[in-house]
């Protein structure tokens, strides 16, 4: 009885679309250091000029990650690559650096995509050059934010201590990472206003 039960389930989510491959499953965060003092970004938050950002993906399995920066008037791709499984670790701009605001007074956005198949609309708008005006972003963006709304999380992550070995403050962080899950794509959207 429990077998026809769990067979008949089965058979009826995969007619109503879902799957268990339909999902995309990524810990994202991105790591803000402030002097000695490191936290993660929330999804709206403040900084100063001269303080560091590191972005960090790591999916549970094969996925498209796409991560775009956004200021007043230019929108720039930081990275746009396939990571495979828990194997691969983004970590942008690498494991040592940081990318820093040193203009204060700006509104900024991070954005970071995650999906199982190729994102056609970010594929086609950064074709021929990984820099590209603002309005044009705004609106592909908006476009997909909308179509995947549920997926886009507003929860910011929660606060963790750090102390100790500089030298395994991306171990430490990797271990404090929330996993999201989205149908077909996941969406971060970090908000930055840098004061002076």
């Amino acid at each position: 009885m429990v077998k026809v039960l769990t067979c008949f389930l089965l058979l009826n989510l995969s007619v109503f679309g879902f799957t268990p491959n339909d999902t995309v499953k990524a810990k994202i965060a991105i790591l803000h250091k402030a002097g000695e003092i490191y936290n993660p970004l929330k999804t709206k938050d403040r900084l100063r000029a001269g303080e560091m950002l590191r972005v960090f993906v790591l999916p549970a399995k094969d996925c498209f990650v796409y991560v775009v920066h956004t200021g007043n008037k230019e929108s720039f791709l930081l990275c746009k690559t396939q990571l495979k499984s828990a194997k691969d670790t983004l970590l942008l701009p690498n494991r040592d650096d940081y990318y820093i605001f040193d203009e204060g007074g700006v509104k900024e956005r991070i954005t970071i995509f995650c999906s199982a198949k190729k994102i056609n609309e970010i594929e086609k708008l950064f074709g021929d050059s990984e820099l590209i005006s603002s309005n044009s972003w705004n609106d592909v963006e908006t476009k997909l934010i909308a179509l995947n709304k549920s997926n886009l999380n507003e929860n910011s992550d929660k606060p963790f201590p750090l102390a100790g070995n500089v030298s395994a403050i991306n171990e430490d962080f990797i271990e404090t990472m929330q996993l999201f899950v989205g149908k077909d794509m996941l969406i971060r959207k970090y908000e930055i206003e840098v004061k002076k």
